[in-house]
């Protein structure tokens, strides 16, 4: 009795395993799936006979009407083309999804950061031990969390030069951004803080 080719695996096979393993079982079954397939119409006396005649058809094709077979020849290059490109976008998309663990999206993070403020990594650590890796205004550690990851301190720098001041919390920074840097401003909210409204 011959057996029915499986083109993927059952649900029942991919119940319990994971996203990845689930994907590489799936790639498993197809390629087992064509394979099989070629030797089951190798086998086939009726599809080795409508092979010979589809070859003998494109054979007379191509004798008639040259510019015809040119035509569709190319059509077929454009089409293994457009399946590579989509084969490339596939592995992109594979590459992208790598990049999404939490240390890698970290380790992206601060190589964006380093670059962005023209720092090296011994500079910044260095910030970090002067510091106690805490902010410079709250004197306390970064609470925001990302990822389910607690966040590295802000790099704090000047606006008009660009150069680095010191690391502070996401709060103190943002609220550095709203005063604009600006010390009087910054005086006049100490003064208004200051102020007894009893």
């Amino acid at each position: 009795m011959q057996t029915k080719l499986q083109a993927r695996p059952t649900e029942h096979e991919l119940k319990g395993l994971t996203s990845d393993e689930q994907k590489e079982l799936i790639s498993r079954y197809r390629r087992d799936y064509q394979r099989r397939w070629r030797e089951e119409r190798h086998k086939n006396p009726k599809l080795q006979a409508l092979d010979k005649a589809l070859d003998l058809l494109r054979y007379n094709k191509k004798m008639k009407d040259p510019e015809g077979y040119k035509k569709i020849q190319e059509s077929r290059l454009k089409s293994d083309a457009k399946r590579d490109k989509v084969q490339r976008s596939a592995e992109r998309l594979v590459r992208y999804h790598e990049t999404k663990t939490p240390e890698k999206q970290k380790e992206i993070s601060r190589k964006s950061r380093l670059k962005k403020y023209n720092l090296t990594g011994e500079e910044l650590d260095a910030l970090k031990v002067k510091q106690n890796n805490k902010c410079a205004i709250c004197g306390k550690e970064e609470t925001l969390v990302k990822r389910e990851q607690v966040c590295e301190l802000s790099i704090d720098h000047d606006h008009k030069t660009g150069k680095e001041r010191g690391l502070l919390c996401n709060n103190y920074n943002r609220a550095m951004g709203m005063f604009g840097d600006d010390k009087k401003i910054l005086s006049k909210a100490v003064e208004y803080l200051a102020e007894d409204r009893e």
